[in-house]
């Protein structure tokens, strides 16, 4: 498997078109990405409608897992056989109440739904006056079928900053964990994305924004500066970086850089025989994590 990474620069204030927008952009990366010999492309958190866009446009501009928009999505895919995975704002209606989520898919190479997987931990603050955290456990493993045995999970930005979420995903079989992204600290890619594929011997993929963008905060409309720090990055089960993405857009015209790494777990089966943390556990003795 050949995996694509995409890091989108910021482009300013959101407005109403911006689905349209992106849709061009990650069209675009996908025709980029599969002339580069990808069979999966990963796209940044709340790709579609822009993690800055504030509460309100969030909501006006949210869609149903089966929209228009996501169908157009599917289209893409299966038009350059490509696996698609991006972040968007969803929208729920349940006895005429809507429900708005953070949000993540994953479409197959051939435009099927594979899995939509809602944002467990939601950052403090921002994202908790915008959107509901998923009522249900669903680090959930699967498989794209295209001649490739890797089991793929899915979790959004600030829940891989805790340990629980990847190390589900791993006794699960997931030997790659695809994460959208829109994050400010260095610190999480350097150290805890590291951590989560050494941890648990799997490979992560790590896709952010870059740049500075104001983001309306509260109801009132106060907006806050958020500094995305790029860092980009596809790491290995041993800990290391395959490929970093640098903190510069290749292309103004493109508002996007792309890096790009072979999947191959088989390489690193030495790595996870010399420190078997998954082998060595000992739930047993783990009770007390589960009650609180």
């Amino acid at each position: 498997m050949k995996l694509a990474v995409v890091q989108t620069q910021t482009t300013g204030k959101a407005d109403a078109n911006i689905i349209q927008t992106n849709l061009i952009i990650l069209r675009n990366a996908c025709a980029e990405a599969k002339a580069n010999g990808a069979t999966l492309i990963l796209f940044p958190e709340l790709f579609l409608q822009g993690y800055c866009s504030g509460k309100q446009l969030l909501h006006e501009l949210a869609i149903s897992c089966n929209a228009q928009e996501i169908q157009h999505i599917q289209a893409i895919a299966h038009e350059f056989q490509l696996a698609v995975c991006f972040g968007y704002a969803e929208t729920s209606l349940q006895f005429d109440t809507a429900t708005y989520y953070n949000s993540a898919m994953l479409i197959s190479s051939n435009g099927q739904i594979v899995h939509n997987y809602r944002k467990t931990h939601l950052y403090s603050g921002y994202e908790t006056n915008i959107f509901t955290p998923s009522d249900k456990e669903d680090f959930s493993v699967h498989f794209l079928h295209d001649n490739t045995s890797i089991g793929i999970g899915m979790i959004i930005c600030y829940d891989i900053e805790f340990p629980e979420p990847a190390r589900i995903l791993a006794l699960r079989g997931a030997k790659l964990i695809l994460v959208p992204t829109a994050n400010t600290d260095p610190y999480t890619t350097t150290v805890l994305v590291r951590a989560r594929s050494y941890e648990n011997h799997v490979f992560v993929a790590y896709a952010n924004k870059l740049g500075n963008e104001d983001a309306i905060v509260s109801n009132d409309n106060t907006t806050r500066t958020m500094k995305f720090c790029g860092m980009s990055c596809i790491t290995a089960p041993n800990g290391q970086f395959l490929q970093e993405a640098a903190n510069t857009i290749a292309n103004d015209d493109q508002h996007y850089t792309i890096i790009y790494s072979e999947i191959k777990p088989q390489e690193f089966e030495e790595d996870e025989q010399s420190l078997p943390y998954l082998k060595d556990r000992r739930p047993e003795m783990y009770g007390y994590i589960c009650n609180k």
